[in-house]
């Protein structure tokens, strides 16, 4: 066989190789098989005594290897920073070019792994402009490699590229159908409840699965406050800001994301220079954010907030995914809220009932009140209240019934002196009343002492007369919606007809006594006439 014959037969088995590999490639879906597969002909097809197949962490922006051939285990576990001055497959990866180094010895660049190559090349794997990785082969001898060998792994290189993307676009709709699956099994377990918190730490739990970071919450949009209040938060570690706090959104990402109903995405805080993150009591500063709205319909009901630590973590497909969950989402949250109003308003028709039922009860005025207190408290969720009823002979605002202090505590704070200032407002006051802060009101100020921080006030009204107050309290600052105030009304006033009927029983009661004594008078002086007749009769004659 001459040498000519030979090359024909080496130029047909390398395009034998070239052949089975695509054939190989086509049915592979795992990069690093794919990089095995690569190099296992590479090694047919070229003189090398080592070689290596490096693929892109964009994540961490490093080159690490997917599969090797040589006796070097130890080099599989090699990273090489991107942005760093080592490797010549660096240099490749960065430039997008083959690099040949015909002899290492005198190159920098060169990374020593423990083989002793003396020659190099690395040949960038990449597809569409964008580098996917790097296959480099070394041998002992010097200037081993040539052009034709260069355009040889050139060619691997091409057939590696096209079967990574095609394995990184199979994984990715692989994976977005696994998440889109599970956005629905997450949507139907969400709206299968009707309880409000138990749908927000779903919601909550299920964000932070379907996207890793360090931070996930919901937080619920009053629209007539402008205030977001924080009401589910998964965070590790912890942090110091407490559910049910409410905050105003501000102006930085969910301020943005707030007025303009849109969601946001930052992958990097630091070179977001029109918006800067507003960070809240005890929250963490956080490098990426990826903010939404909740909506129903045109109406904003709250936003669903993730951040990380880490830059670069958050990207379109993240933010689209959380799309696809914060649609359902907005709905199930908008349906245990409308049923949450449902089951409330019941509620608080069944106070007025009960109240009403307990009024029209002949009782006494004190076990009436006592019962009407415990209903109030209960139904709008506070941690104390009472009614004080004007003393007539003083003035001051007398406790009637209060619960949720010890009985020696409440005589401490039984009266109150209507003097001057907030004590003589409320002897005039038609509307509801709310202090946010008792510390704020001097004369409240033993109240503060316990530990109680927003007040609520409604009169006690008797025929357009304010006779007393009703009021409620709560440890912790907290805001009462106009249907609440208006449920505290409706019981002042029917505390006010339980007052009023009790006088008038009394009324009622001592004109019975006062007609009784009447007809005893009568009786008497009609049985002492006669005798008393004959007496005087008997006396006149005598």
């Amino acid at each position: 066989m001459d040498k000519m014959e030979r090359a024909s037969r080496s130029s047909e088995d390398k395009l034998g190789a070239l052949y089975r590999l695509g054939q190989e490639l086509i049915l592979l879906r795992d990069e690093h098989q794919i990089a095995a597969a690569v190099l296992e002909i590479a090694e047919e097809v070229m003189d090398f005594q080592d070689s290596d197949f490096f693929l892109v962490d964009k994540a961490r922006r490093e080159l690490y290897v997917a599969a090797r051939r040589g006796g070097l285990e130890q080099a599989r576990a090699l990273r090489l920073p991107l942005e760093g001055e080592r490797g010549i497959t660096v240099v490749a990866a960065r430039t997008g070019q083959p690099v040949c180094v015909p002899d290492v010895r005198d190159d920098p660049r060169y990374v020593d792994t423990g083989f002793a190559a003396v020659s190099e090349l690395a040949v960038p794997v990449q597809i569409e402009g964008q580098v996917l990785g790097v296959i480099n082969v070394e041998s002992r001898q010097p200037d081993a490699y040539t052009p034709a060998d260069a355009q040889l792994l050139a060619t691997l290189a091409s057939q590696a590229a096209l079967a990574l993307k095609n394995a990184y676009l199979y994984a990715q709709e692989h994976r977005r159908a696994e998440e889109l699956a599970a956005v629905n099994q997450v949507a139907r377990h969400i709206g299968a409840s009707l309880d409000l918190r138990e749908t927000l730490d779903g919601i909550v739990e299920a964000a932070a699965e379907l996207v890793p970071c360090v931070l996930a919450e919901i937080s619920l949009w009053d629209e007539e406050q402008q205030m977001l209040t924080l009401q589910a938060l998964r965070c590790e570690p912890e942090r110091a800001f407490p559910i049910g706090e409410t905050y105003s959104p501000g102006e930085g990402y969910t301020g943005w994301v707030v007025r303009n109903k849109q969601p946001l995405l930052v992958p990097d805080v630091d070179t977001c220079q029109d918006i800067q993150p507003d960070l809240l009591p005890g929250e963490l500063a956080f490098k990426a954010y990826v903010g939404l709205p909740l909506l129903a319909g045109d109406d904003l009901i709250g936003t669903l907030v993730l951040i990380h630590n880490q830059v670069g973590v958050f990207g379109e497909e993240d933010l689209q995914l959380l799309e696809s969950l914060a649609g359902q989402a907005a709905v199930a949250i908008r349906n245990a809220q409308l049923f949450e109003e449902v089951e409330r308003n019941a509620r608080r028709l069944a106070t007025l009932n009960a109240v009403a039922a307990v009024i029209n009860q002949p009782l006494p005025l004190q076990e009436m009140i006592d019962q009407a207190i415990a209903k109030v408290i209960e139904v709008m969720e506070t941690d104390a209240g009472g009614v004080r009823l004007y003393d007539q002979a003083t003035g001051d605002l007398v406790i009637a019934s209060f619960q949720g202090l010890e009985p020696e505590d409440i005589q401490r704070i039984r009266r109150l002196n209507l003097g001057e200032g907030f004590a003589a407002q409320l002897a005039q006051f038609r509307e509801p009343l709310v202090v946010r802060d008792l510390k704020q009101v001097p004369q409240l100020a033993d109240i503060a002492d316990y530990g109680f921080g927003t007040h609520v006030y409604v009169p006690v009204m008797v025929k357009g007369k304010t006779v007393g107050v009703l009021g409620v309290i709560t440890r912790r600052t907290r805001e009462f919606a106009s249907e609440e105030l208006d449920l505290l009304t409706a019981i002042g006033h029917q505390i006010g007809v339980a007052v009023e009927n009790t006088r008038l029983r009394q009324q009622a009661l001592d004109a019975e006594r006062l007609a009784a004594v009447g007809r005893v008078a009568t009786s008497v002086a009609h049985d002492l006439r006669s005798p008393l007749g004959g007496i005087t009769r008997s006396a006149e004659f005598l």
